[in-house]
């Protein structure tokens, strides 16, 4: 099940009193300041990754995030791929043609020339894979 802040505010604060832990005696456990652990039980804050990690660990317990603002980079990421996708589909096809205009004497045949294109399209889609491949992020 995924978590927002405030349910994990609240399973924070469930398993920290079912541990029979202090906010004190959890920050020093986690290595997060007394004061982080009030905002995140509180629900103050959007836990960062790190903070998640070492709350589960201590807690042994799992913390599933499904707010955008949980899961750092996550904008970022999506922009970041249609970015590299665009431009390698634009640029790779410009430099083979640049390629192709100003080779003399290369493709002497149609079939060179069908076998230049079509290794262009499998780079491009191993390059589109490449980039979209990435579990767990979008």
């Amino acid at each position: 099940m995924d978590l927002g802040k405030e349910e994990i505010a609240e399973q924070v604060k469930r398993s920290r009193k079912e541990k029979g832990l202090t906010q004190a005696a959890l920050g020093e456990k986690t290595g997060l300041s007394l004061r982080s652990i009030q905002r995140i039980e509180n629900g103050e804050v959007n836990p960062r990754a790190y903070s998640i990690k070492k709350l589960e660990e201590a807690l042994e317990t799992s913390f599933k995030q499904k707010n955008k603002e949980l899961q750092p980079g996550r904008s970022s990421n999506l922009a970041s791929k249609l970015v590299f996708s665009i431009a390698s589909l634009v640029l790779i096809p410009l430099g083979a043609l640049a390629f192709l205009t100003q080779s003399a004497r290369f493709p002497e045949t149609t079939f060179e020339l069908q076998v230049f294109w079509f290794i262009v399209l499998l780079a491009l889609s191993l390059i589109q894979i490449f980039i979209w491949r990435n579990p767990g992020t979008n």
